[in-house]
């Protein structure tokens, strides 16, 4: 190749890669709105989409109606932001600290989204979209998700505990080794979802909708279960003691034979 030729192929792979330089760092993102996210922490209606945000402090950043579409979040401190309105559809919060955010009073869309060992301990997610999202292993301690879309949503191995689902939609999630132990689930639709060894423990699952789902091994002792439709569900390795079932007797059938005295299972 003649040195003329072999230059002018270089400049043409050099100016290919300036062009393609910000899709492969993630910079779809308006850069003056990342500049001001991380600067100000104030960042209403900014578009944040792809933007590369990893390990990011936005402690108390107000993110209300962002649009942070397939954003990358993993690791990063949102303790206490506002989230109200934002898209965060495929956004991947991986590993992030979201302990107290909150989506109110509108709600956020984070269908699809990575939140994996995410802590979401105390987080305000009533009406929030989590459809499909991934919240394998996440902290959900003490979590508001009254009338949140977590259909299809793969929550196994995360904690719920004393959570809020109130309403919540949970048809055909994933909740194998959730623990769901003293949370509200009141009138939530868990059609077909999946809970085997799950935790329920002391949970309110009043008039929830149980049709189709899978039970074994799951814990719902002392849960209270009226009203509960469990049509097509099994029950045969479920976990029951001083469970409330859904005809409202008390289902002492796997309560220890040296219960405390008092509550052993009538003749």
């Amino acid at each position: 190749m003649r040195p003329k030729s072999r230059h002018l192929r270089r400049l043409t792979i050099a100016a290919a890669a300036i062009l393609l330089l910000p899709y492969e760092l993630g910079y779809a993102a308006d850069a003056a709105h990342v500049e001001r996210l991380l600067q100000t922490a104030d960042c209403e209606r900014c578009d944040l989409t792809e933007a590369d945000l990893r390990d990011s402090d936005l402690a108390d950043a107000n993110l209300a109606g962002a649009d942070l579409t397939r954003a990358r979040l993993a690791r990063a401190r949102l303790t206490n932001a506002t989230l109200n309105e934002a898209v965060m559809v495929e956004a991947n919060l991986m590993g992030a600290d979201m302990k107290g955010v909150s989506a109110r009073p509108r709600g956020a869309d984070l269908s699809r989204a990575v939140l994996a060992g995410a802590n979401l301990a105390q987080v305000n997610f009533q009406d929030v979209n989590l459809s499909g999202s991934n919240l394998t292993g996440a902290n959900l301690t003490g979590s508001i998700l009254i009338a949140a879309d977590l259909s299809k949503a793969d929550l196994s191995d995360a904690n719920v505990q004393l959570g809020n689902l109130t309403g919540a939609k949970l048809v055909d999630a994933r909740l194998t080794r959730a623990r769901l132990f003293g949370a509200i689930l009141a009138g939530a639709d868990l059609r077909s979802a999946h809970l085997r060894a799950a935790d329920l423990g002391r949970s309110d699952l009043t008039g929830a909708k149980l049709t189709g789902a899978y039970l074994a091994l799951a814990r719902l002792d002392q849960a209270h279960a009226s009203g509960v439709l469990l049509t097509e569900a099994d029950l045969a390795d479920t976990y029951l003691c001083r469970t409330m079932m859904p005809d409202g007797q008390m289902s002492f059938r796997d309560c220890p034979s040296s219960a405390p005295l008092g509550s052993a299972e009538p003749p």
